[in-house]
């Protein structure tokens, strides 16, 4: 449980320490992370630019360990916490199963809470095997956020870029190489997540 009631220094030492945990060996970190400004499906954090409210840059400051750590997560928009107050209900995504090996957690299943706890149940299968003589081989992928930059910022990106072809003479194979070196120089100003996964 991410406690919003952390100090300053609590919380540094809540980041290092779950840096130190996943670095150099395959890691599930699940739990009530109390963040409800993250949108999953995007990666990012619902606020203004340049936000000082505390709760928000603390919340952008655990996404930034998730990203740097390149975990991934297994739930995006699905509701894990119900609360009423009065005639209203509250819904939120407040529960994450964060995985540096998307491969080592998989079917899923939200299930109705236990007991009178307000949050949902989530069974999962863990996939670990125990070691063996045989090699696994995983690889890393890099995969770009665009929710994290604004259409202006991609533009002023291309305006440095020289749309124009070579020459006049290229092959439709050669032209289509150099409009996708253009597109991938573009490219480069989006930050990007990297996970590990197994090779099939």
């Amino acid at each position: 449980y991410r406690s919003q009631s952390l100090n300053d220094m609590k919380y540094k030492e809540l980041i290092n320490a779950l840096y130190d945990l996943v670095k150099e060996r395959e890691s599930i970190i699940v739990g009530d992370f109390n963040l409800p400004n993250v949108s999953w499906v995007t990666g990012t954090v619902d606020a203004p630019q340049c936000s000082t409210n505390k709760s928000l840059v603390n919340q952008e400051t655990f996404l930034e360990f998730v990203h740097k750590s390149g975990l991934v997560w297994s739930i995006t928009d699905e509701i894990t916490r119900c609360r009423s107050f009065g005639d209203t209900i509250q819904r939120s995504t407040l529960d994450q199963i964060l995985c540096s090996n998307e491969a080592s957690v998989n079917n899923l299943k939200i299930l109705s809470p236990l007991g009178k706890s307000d949050h949902v149940y989530l069974d999962i299968n863990l996939n670990f095997a125990r070691p063996t003589t045989d090699t696994t081989i995983f690889q890393r992928v890099d995969k770009k956020l665009w929710g994290k930059v604004t259409p202006d910022e991609l533009l002023d990106a291309a305006e440095s870029v020289n749309w124009f072809y070579s020459n006049s003479d290229l092959s439709s194979q050669d032209m289509w190489k150099e409009l996708h070196g253009k597109l991938m120089t573009d490219s480069d100003s989006v930050p990007s997540q990297s996970k590990v996964t197994n090779i099939p």
